[in-house]
């Protein structure tokens, strides 16, 4: 019996190794996304980065080039107003196309030629006590023909480069609906954590300030996000990172766990 539980643990550490989404979160998907912030790319779903790590946005690509244009969008699932858990919007971009024709084990068929769609705001989560990160997710779509932001979002998009646009409350899984959008391509996520109690205690809201590059522009920023050639993966910032978009840091903790689960087994 002790065998069987677990097992059903392991089979659910798997799950939650191979997810490229947040657990609960929708829409899911198991397909990576690579995300690259500079010159290094988020080595594994939930990964930890620093604030200013992130403050431009990424950089994407997939293992495989992509036929036709795609929209990528970027939230933050673990807003609390009032009590209630409410997603932001931090990211809309739309008309990103694989702009090299190849793919290896190192680099990444880059998503580039992209348009603003919603401009990119900068993770900057609010301080909770006990702190905790939020998993700044980012979704893949194949793009539809004639793709338009739905009516009822028409207020998280800019009308020019000075006008505030609302970023929550957001539903990804309602957008992707209305915009005709399907299921996701791809996905990856990663955290950010405010460790300030001091901030928390002041009851200080917002999800993130708008970066200083791209804003309510409708080409791509200049943050580097599109572009031509191959990036490679240089170091992580947690810890050495090697292979394409995490797939090393993945085998390895897969080979962890069923070593832990043979030794579990063997103890029974």
């Amino acid at each position: 019996m002790a065998v069987f539980s677990f097992l059903f643990v392991f089979v659910a550490a798997i799950a939650t190794v191979c997810a490229q989404t947040p657990p609960g979160f929708s829409p899911s998907c198991s397909t990576n996304l690579d995300v690259e912030f500079g010159t290094t790319l988020v080595g594994y779903p939930g990964q930890l980065w620093p604030q200013n790590a992130v403050a431009s946005s990424p950089r994407l690509g997939t293992a495989q080039p992509l036929a036709g244009p795609h929209v990528a969008v970027m939230v933050d699932p673990d807003i609390t107003l009032q009590g209630q858990k409410i997603e932001a919007l931090h990211w809309i971009a739309s008309n990103l196309a694989s702009a090299n024709g190849t793919a290896e084990k190192g680099t990444f068929s880059q998503l580039a030629g992209g348009t603003t769609v919603s401009p990119y705001l900068s993770p900057v989560p609010m301080a909770a006590y006990p702190p905790h990160p939020h998993r700044y997710t980012v979704v893949l779509f194949a793009q539809p023909a004639n793709f338009s932001v739905p009516p009822q979002y028409a207020s998280f998009v800019p009308t020019n480069a000075s006008a505030p646009t609302n970023k929550f409350p957001f539903d990804i899984t309602a957008f992707a609906s209305a915009a005709g959008l399907g299921a996701p391509v791809a996905a990856n996520y990663f955290d950010v954590q405010n460790t300030s109690v001091a901030a928390a205690s002041t009851g200080a809201v917002g999800t993130g300030t708008a970066a200083s590059t791209g804003v309510g522009s409708t080409t791509a920023s200049s943050s580097g996000w599109i572009g031509t050639g191959t990036p490679k993966p240089t170091s992580s910032p947690i810890g050495p990172f090697t292979g394409d978009a995490g797939e090393t840091m993945r085998a390895w903790t897969v080979s962890g766990l069923l070593t832990f689960m043979m030794a579990a087994v063997a103890l029974v």
